[in-house]
C-alpha cells in the first residue's frame, strides 16, 4: 500500500491525477496494489484491469484481487466536486471494500475562519460551492 499527498511519481511534485490518461502512467511508479492519494480533493477511484483503467464515483467500491487501484477520498477541507460536504472514505482490508462518505458541516464557519486568518476571499467563497 502507498499513501501519499500527490502523485507517487515523483516525490513532492504536486502533479494532478485526475484524468484516465494521467491514472494510466502513473501506475508504473508502484508496485503495490493500492495507492491512496490526495491534492486533486475529488473523491474517486481509478482501476487498473488488465491493460484498461476505469474510473468509478459508486458509495462503495469492491477491490478485485490482482487489480492496482488509485484512491482518493476526496477532501476534509476544500471539496472540489461540486459538492461543499466534506468526503472520507473507510477501507475494510479485510473484506477489501471501499465506502465513501459525505457529511455536512459548518461551511460559514470555516469560511470565517478562513477570512480572518487573512486569506484571500477566493478560498472562503470556493467552499459554498464545493470547487
Amino acid at each position: 500500500m502507498v499513501l501519499t499527498h500527490d502523485e507517487p511519481c515523483i516525490s513532492g511534485g504536486m502533479e494532478y491525477i485526475s484524468k484516465i490518461k494521467e491514472a494510466y502512467d502513473t501506475y508504473s511508479a508502484f508496485s503495490q496494489s493500492l495507492c491512496f492519494y490526495g491534492h486533486t480533493h475529488l473523491p474517486g477511484i481509478f482501476e487498473k484491469e488488465n491493460n484498461e483503467v476505469f474510473y468509478k464515483r459508486d458509495n462503495k467500491i469492491f477491490l478485485k484481487e490482482g487489480n492496482k487501484y488509485l484512491i482518493n477520498p476526496g477532501s476534509v477541507g476544500q471539496p472540489r466536486d461540486k459538492d461543499p460536504r466534506l468526503s472520507y472514505i473507510i477501507f475494510d482490508s479485510e473484506d477489501n471494500v471501499v465506502e465513501f462518505y459525505r457529511v455536512e458541516y459548518d461551511v460559514e464557519k470555516a469560511a470565517r475562519g478562513i477570512l480572518n486568518a487573512g486569506l484571500s476571499a477566493i478560498f472562503a467563497n470556493r467552499l459554498f460551492r464545493g470547487v
